[in-house]
């Protein structure tokens, strides 16, 4: 489980201000020195990932983040990055030191709050919600403008996280990110840490106001021990992994893997989106049988009632007119458009091919990184394809990796690739984001199926018409 890919692992992300013990609170749950720890506030500057095996859960990365109060030089842009992993976290952590808790007793917070109600402080004013009883009130309205950034920063939402920081009271600062774990529909926990330098009454104080709050201590194994169960505990209430094919294909089916073996082909081995369905086809009692383009013909008149047939995308043409029309075909693409994005919004998004035209300007987002030959998929086929079509010299702008632009509203039309090194959250979110833009979205394997005029037959194995 160690060479689990990362983006096959849910990623948690701990948040929160300098020095709330973030970093040491996620050695202590790695049992590593994963992040540098020091009393100098700002020492995490860039997110620190650790991929480990959180039994009995499963596969995880955990990813430290700069504090939300940054207010060294480079703070602005360390804040950006840090509000930017809310596009990858699958779960979230919000870290708070028990000595920065606002000491308005009467302000019950619960850390499961309603963001709607709860959250809805006036952070310019940035006081104590209910009675102004606090006393950092006047020093609490000192918000840090130049390193206030947006909660994504794709998606233009400002949030003023940053308060100034000689204020003691993080009680708004939780609240803000709160509300921005739910506006991405992040499930999250709060975790009270160094309630070691504390009284037992401070602490009964606290358990009162955060009322799903975890206490801890990392001079205390045993409230991490506490901690991580808690952790599986909330993690498990999660969603289940949907299938690739499981749920498309009977017991005992019969399905046809095409793997193309050309230059872009990497050597001794497939590619993950083909491990992964094969996988699924053992997880649920499939039989699978893998060949190459050059072999399709032989294996369809070895084999009887096959279920479908999977083709890598850039196969598609010559592979459908091999595929007699009474056997399903569809893409390790189109699979992917499913599991981990939204096939429907994508097969929608293509339809924009239609409108393109000289002016168009036109974005392809990849999610690895990779050398780039005569014959790639997204720098090459594609636009040589699309520009076919459409009968123009289209404009073109590549973007591998996380690297996703905050000018979407910029292009037509976006192209992503089956995202099969990326994690469902990060694809999901750059989906919302061109949805609440207006900007049209496709993938790979839609487009392809839908230049080479068979998107029916594709997406007829989803019950999808075009």
């Amino acid at each position: 489980m160690n060479t689990t890919p990362n983006s096959n692992r849910k990623h948690i992300t701990f948040f929160g201000k300098t020095n709330s013990g973030k970093s040491s609170l996620l050695n202590a749950i790695v049992g590593q020195e994963i992040s540098l720890v020091s009393s100098v506030k700002g020492t995490t500057t860039d997110p620190v990932m650790k991929a480990m095996e959180l039994i009995p859960f499963g596969p995880v990365v955990f990813i430290d983040t700069a504090g939300l109060d940054d207010r060294s030089e480079l703070g602005g842009m360390r804040i950006q990055r840090t509000l930017k992993m809310l596009q990858r976290t699958d779960f979230a952590v919000y870290v708070m030191d028990i000595n920065d808790i606002g000491t308005d007793t009467n302000n019950d917070t619960d850390a499961s709050t309603d963001t709607n109600t709860s959250a809805n402080t006036n952070t310019n004013n940035n006081a104590n919600t209910n009675n102004n009883t606090n006393t950092n009130t006047n020093t609490n309205t000192n918000t840090n403008t130049n390193a206030n950034t947006n909660a994504n920063a794709n998606a233009n939402t400002n949030t003023n996280t940053n308060t100034d920081t000689d204020s003691k009271n993080d009680d708004n600062d939780y609240l803000e990110m709160a509300k921005l774990f739910k506006k991405y529909n992040i499930p999250h926990m709060l975790v009270i840490n160094k309630i070691d330098t504390v009284s037992q009454e401070q602490v009964k104080e606290a358990a009162k106001k955060f009322k799903d709050a975890v206490f801890v201590s990392t001079k205390d194994w045993q409230s991490i021990l506490a901690l991580k169960d808690e952790l599986i505990k909330r993690l498990s209430e999660d969603e289940k992994e949907p299938p690739i094919v499981g749920d498309l294909i009977p017991y005992n089916g019969k399905v046809i893997l095409v793997v193309p073996v050309d230059s872009e082909a990497p050597k001794g081995r497939i590619i993950l989106p083909q491990v992964q369905v094969i996988r699924d086809c053992l997880d649920h009692g499939i039989k699978s049988y893998v060949v190459r383009d050059t072999e399709l013909e032989s294996a369809l008149s070895d084999l009887r009632d096959i279920d479908l047939v999977i083709t890598d995308s850039q196969a598609f043409k010559k592979v459908s007119e091999t595929v007699p029309e009474t056997i399903k075909l569809t893409s390790f693409s189109i699979l992917f458009a499913r599991y981990k994005g939204d096939l429907e919004t994508f097969v929608k998004g293509v339809s924009k091919v239609d409108e393109l035209n000289e002016n168009s300007k036109v974005l392809i987002a990849e999610s690895c990184t990779h050398n780039q030959s005569h014959e790639d998929i997204g720098r090459v086929k594609i636009p040589r394809l699309l520009n076919k079509h459409v009968g123009k010299e289209l404009r073109y702008d590549f973007k591998m990796g996380h690297d996703f632009p905050e000018n979407i509203e910029d292009y037509d039309l976006i192209i992503h690739c089956g995202a099969c090194m990326m994690n469902k959250k990060s694809l999901q979110t750059r989906i919302d984001l061109c949805m609440e833009k207006g900007v049209s979205i496709t993938n790979y394997g839609v487009l392809l199926a839908y230049l080479t005029g068979i998107l029916d037959r594709s997406l007829e194995i989803f019950n999808l018409n075009y």
